[in-house]
């Protein structure tokens, strides 16, 4: 089966892409590194603020993304991924490095307060000074390039950028302000002559047309009899068009049949559950659980649910695995590679005891911070000294606190975040700066990224 084990390459000279039966003869079958075939490209395609119950393949009623429904056919799909953080470029920059938000730094992002405002309304500009990843901390892109893929990516979300230090690693890479989905299609087609040379891509979609503010897209889009239930269908019509041009961008260049595709979300979306829509300040199960399906080439890894609980810091080991390249040291993920390969129904957290999963929310000014444990159904949300309890088995959507009644497991789990907190200290990084003018202003606006 391919990828039984880590692929292996040599030269490229003459190379052209394996497919079919040669794609499927890697991993026993090496002769020499002049007849090697050429490894699989690996496409990262996360949608921000996607929750996974708003598509079918994750059990919506309605088939709001039948691109993705077909690709699920011949995919591995966890049905409890977590996020780290709530917000976009901490749990982004999880992704990239394996690290917590506490150990990488980035735990905000580039939000924008009425002072800096007002500052730039009176000057022209103002700076928005924002954490960055460490440089000591090597990134996904950085490690496919050491390898020797071509790396290439695309964001249209405002936080993934150089400020933060999103564009390391990548011999190519472009953020598309007030972009969509369409752009990033626009944009691969004028680098489609590098992507389909004799080299493996390693390439990186971030596409933020689900987050709010919501276009009504047609034709996905149907009236809502609500207020709520409009919103809803908006969202919903959102997730179609993003799904029609992931077609149009697959079919393309091939990445169904020749690439590891992972579609991954970066975290999920309110909807009134808890008095909100959007991603407020808050740690519920609606923001932390996210999508995460995996495909490759041929029949690389046997389709189907895999029930055990992961998380997007699993993502840097499992494709370090796959490129045979060393997973950093200080990871905190561990490989999926078992998993997808059918040989594993339940995950080993041997130094966390088990699965147990860790949450944090953080913001500057006013400061203020969450921090919350998912351990064997049991959710604790800790702000300070106020705790909330949930058994999420019977209660998804974490509706009932059950703290009161719960004393004993509160003060079990709380102790746990206060280790976990003791274990993963901040990793020395620097500063960015993100320069704020009108139309900036403007978009953050529009996204909620104005305190």
């Amino acid at each position: 089966m391919l990828l039984a084990k880590p692929f292996e390459w040599c030269s490229r000279a003459g190379a052209k892409r394996a497919t079919g039966v040669a794609i499927l003869a890697w991993g026993a079958f090496f002769v020499s590194c002049s007849s090697a075939p050429m490894p699989p490209d690996v496409v990262i395609v996360l949608i921000d603020t996607l929750r996974p119950d708003h598509l079918g393949l994750y059990g919506y009623p309605a088939q709001t993304a039948p691109f993705l429904a077909g690709v699920a056919k011949s995919a591995v799909i966890f049905d409890k991924c977590f996020t780290t953080a709530s917000r976009t470029a901490p749990a982004t920059a999880s992704l990239f490095t394996s690290l917590y938000p506490t150990q990488h730094g980035v735990i905000e992002g580039i939000r924008a307060n009425e002072r800096k405002i007002r500052h730039m309304e009176q000057t022209g500009r103002s700076v928005v000074s924002v954490a960055k990843i460490p440089d000591s901390v090597p990134t996904l892109p950085e490690l496919f390039r050491r390898k020797g893929y071509r790396t290439f990516g695309i964001a249209t979300n405002p936080n993934i950028g150089p400020e933060i230090g999103f564009d390391r690693g990548f011999d190519r890479f472009e953020r598309i302000r007030w972009g969509t989905a369409e752009d990033i299609f626009e944009r691969l087609v004028g680098w489609e002559n590098e992507l389909n040379d004799n080299e493996p891509h390693f390439v990186y979609l971030h596409l933020n047309d689900v987050h709010a503010p919501y276009e009504r897209r047609e034709p996905w889009y149907e009236k809502g009899e609500t207020a709520l239930l409009d919103t809803i269908a908006a969202y919903d019509s959102e997730i179609g068009y993003v799904d029609g041009v992931l077609r149009r961008i697959f079919d393309r260049f091939g990445w169904k049949e020749n690439a590891i595709a992972v579609f991954v979300s970066d975290h999920g979306e309110e909807f009134m559950e808890h008095g909100e829509i959007g991603h407020r300040f808050s740690l519920y199960p609606e923001l932390t659980r996210i999508v995460l399906m995996i495909t490759g080439p041929g029949d690389s890894f046997p389709p189907g649910h895999v029930d055990a609980g992961v998380t997007l810091l699993d993502l840097l080991p499992t494709l370090a695995e796959l490129a045979d390249t060393e997973t950093p040291d200080g990871a905190r993920g561990h490989s999926l590679l078992p998993l997808l390969r059918g040989e594993a129904k339940k995950r080993s957290r041997p130094e966390e005891g088990g699965e147990r999963f860790f949450f944090h929310r953080a913001r500057t000014e006013p400061s203020r911070e969450l921090w919350s444990v998912l351990e064997d159904d049991w959710l604790l949300i800790r702000e300070n000294r106020t705790f909330r309890l949930f058994d999420v088995a019977g209660d998804p959507f974490a509706q009932v606190d059950v703290a009161a009644e719960n004393r004993a497991r509160v003060r079990r789990l709380s102790k746990r975040i206060d280790r976990f907190r003791e274990k993963t200290v901040p990793i020395e990084g620097g500063r960015g700066e993100f320069i704020l003018d009108e139309k900036t202003v403007e978009e953050l606006k529009s996204l909620g990224y104005v305190q």
